[in-house]
């Protein structure tokens, strides 16, 4: 089974997301949730190949590695790896280069899923379960159980909020094969002006199968 720190990965999108927005320049990409979409997977992108994984360009590829590329199968993106090289078979040095159907031969490693709408973020959650992968991350927003100080609680309904369905859809899908799912709930827009300076944008919660829970990681 190929390693891979998702926990870690998550932690460096926190940050790299966090520093990023709370410029002046880029607070208006995350109160737009399409363009900030976009904006995101170019940071996420930035951290999966700082990581050593590479951008799959529809061409040829190497077994072993790890590719990642956007909407494979519908998944926002994914990381992935391939039993064979995949060549030009006219430039094949050998049979096993040569296999005809190389390219139906990979399996992911790494589903990740980025939703703007923070009351509508379980059937992504839903979709990752029921997709085999030994590492899922979801990517949505509301992320406050409790008030703290000038900053409201998440609605009921929404976010970090819905935590208690999460758990039962994990439960009830009984894939539990994964070696980490991963949940960042990001803040709400409205208060970007009102976070501490040293406060990162997300809280991260990995899911226990010892508790069948999503707990929040510390870090």
């Amino acid at each position: 089974m190929t390693k891979i720190d998702l926990t870690k990965i998550a932690c460096d999108i926190n940050e790299e997301i966090s520093k990023d927005v709370k410029s002046v320049s880029s607070k208006d990409f995350y109160k737009k949730s399409k363009v900030f979409t976009e904006h995101f997977f170019e940071k996420a992108v930035s951290i999966l190949e700082s990581n050593g994984m590479e951008s799959y360009g529809f061409k040829e590829y190497r077994k072993n590695k790890h590719y990642f590329q956007r909407e494979k199968l519908s998944i926002d993106l994914v990381v992935w790896e391939s039993k064979y090289n995949k060549f030009d078979r006219s430039k094949a040095a050998s049979e096993e280069e040569n296999v005809e159907y190389a390219g139906y031969i990979w399996k992911y490693l790494v589903l990740i899923e980025h939703e703007n709408d923070g009351e509508d973020w379980l059937h992504e959650l839903q979709k990752l379960c029921m997709t085999s992968a030994p590492y899922k991350l979801i990517i949505t927003y509301g992320r406050r159980k409790e008030k703290k100080e000038k900053i409201p609680a998440t609605k009921t309904g929404k976010g970090v909020q819905l935590l208690e369905y999460a758990n039962k859809i994990v439960e009830f899908s009984g894939n539990n094969t994964f070696q980490e799912f991963v949940i960042m709930f990001g803040e709400e827009s409205s208060n970007l002006d009102k976070l501490q300076d040293n406060e990162g944008i997300y809280d991260i919660y990995r899911y226990s199968k010892e508790k069948s829970i999503f707990e929040k990681f510390e870090y």
